[in-house]
């Protein structure tokens, strides 16, 4: 008997499982998985028909959504894998028609700090990439995960910068990557990941 290549998706929605409301209502699926300097998104599009995402499941800010997806027989039987594509802040939603669409488009940044938006003036003194990728994850409710070198840093300004762009700059100017993922900001050695 063969058996076919499967994908499946998994979402939580605030931390409640809606595979058994959405799937039958899902019309697309894109995850984008960032290598560098940006951020994740994830975009859904569903067939609302029965207009619950008008009135009950209507998004409010710092609703979040949680995705895997799994694949069966992959490359062969039995190769079964899960993709984890992490954490995703709401961000935008729209309607469209004919045949009520709902668009909803999500990212792994933080947009509920400043963390992106907001543009600031700071001299580090005395410090690190480590240390300056902890405060700034910090401020932003960001875990901090950190594998690469740990370059010294005596004197740097960060002049007009929101601390995302900062952080993406001052790694890439030391060849390491930085990316946001599942609450995390991921810094690490590109090339020994490669």
């Amino acid at each position: 008997m063969n058996n076919p290549r499967k994908t499946s998706i998994a979402l939580s929605y605030n931390g409640k499982n809606v595979n058994s409301k959405i799937t039958e209502l899902l019309e697309s699926f894109t995850y984008t998985d960032v290598a560098s300097g940006q951020t994740d998104t994830l975009a859904i599009v569903l067939s609302e028909h029965k207009h619950k995402w008008i009135s009950d499941w209507f998004p409010v800010e710092e609703d979040y959504l949680k995705a895997n997806i799994s694949v069966k027989n992959w490359n062969k039987m039995n190769d079964n894998r899960t993709l984890k594509c992490g954490k995703f802040l709401i961000d935008d939603f729209s309607f469209s028609g004919p045949g009520d669409l709902y668009h909803l488009n999500a990212i792994s940044s933080p947009i509920d700090t400043d963390f992106s938006s907001t543009e600031k003036s700071k001299t580090w003194n005395k410090t690190s990439i480590k240390s300056i990728a902890t405060k700034i994850a910090k401020s932003a409710k960001l875990k901090l995960h950190f594998d690469a070198k740990d370059y010294k840093i005596d004197k740097l300004e960060q002049s007009g910068q929101s601390d995302m762009n900062f952080i993406f700059n001052l790694c890439n100017d030391y060849n390491l990557a930085m990316k946001l993922y599942d609450s995390k900001l991921v810094i690490f050695d590109e090339i020994k990941y490669e």
